[in-house]
């Protein structure tokens, strides 16, 4: 189920997408296999010419609070600064490509929970269509603390994988932690700035009512007229949360 943007980036009338039945799903599932094990099988020589992946896509994990509170929430922001020309994935990564994984190590207790992904963008190259983020992207994560936690620091620790590509595609991995005293949990003011801009590129639901309307080979998201006051030349993106549609 796709989410509307409240700056109407993804608002439009109607938008025709195509609907895969079990059959098409699974053959999507080997294109989109297939085009990953073709850019990865790279030649040799190609290979010794491609860059790093610790090159391309610079991570860096930062805390909403400078202090953990017992059984309240901290906010983490994994930022991913992304070399140009080339893009990482979204949770849904399209035709081909793998979506950016979070694996946490945390004090007993402690608890993480989903990543809310930012609006992605849709690439396209040679008719293989995909989503995701060029430049940068600030994927948002919470976590929860224990009402009794241990006492000292806290440890907070990810490992991050991700898939970088342009013309050729690279695995890469990186290993992040932060250490936070215990307090009251407060917001850090040297952090506002930061995750007021990431929660500015979060998805929200549409103010309006949405309808879908199915054919023999196709959806289609049908949105008010209302919706479009004031748009002079309204488009829509649809982002599909499953990998079939």
């Amino acid at each position: 189920m796709g989410k509307i943007e409240n700056r109407y980036r993804d608002v439009t009338a109607s938008s025709t997408i195509r609907c895969l039945d079990s059959a098409g799903a699974a053959e999507l599932w080997r294109i989109r296999l297939f085009a990953v094990v073709v850019f990865l099988c790279l030649a040799p020589a190609a290979l010794a010419a491609a860059p790093r992946a610790a090159d391309l896509v610079q991570p860096a994990l930062y805390a909403e609070s400078a202090a953990v509170a017992p059984g309240k929430t901290l906010w983490l922001d994994l930022a991913l600064t992304v070399a140009p020309g080339w893009h990482i994935y979204w949770k849904n990564p399209g035709d081909s490509g793998l979506p950016t994984t979070i694996d946490w190590t945390l004090p007993p207790g402690f608890s993480a929970g989903a990543i809310d992904w930012p609006v992605p963008e849709r690439f396209s190259v040679g008719g293989i269509a995909n989503y995701g983020y060029a430049g940068a992207a600030d994927l948002l994560v919470p976590i929860t603390a224990p009402a009794a936690p241990e006492a000292g620091t806290v440890h907070l620790a990810a490992l991050v994988k991700y898939l970088v590509c342009s013309e050729i595609c690279i695995p890469g991995e990186a290993r992040l932690s932060l250490d936070l005293p215990a307090g009251s949990g407060a917001p850090d003011p040297a952090q506002a700035a930061r995750f007021a801009a990431a929660r500015q590129k979060l998805p929200v639901a549409a103010p309006f009512a949405t309808h879908f309307s199915a054919g023999a080979h196709d959806l289609r998201l049908i949105v008010p007229a209302a919706a479009l006051v004031g748009l002079q030349h309204p488009t829509a993106t649809f982002f599909p949360d499953a990998g079939n549609a």
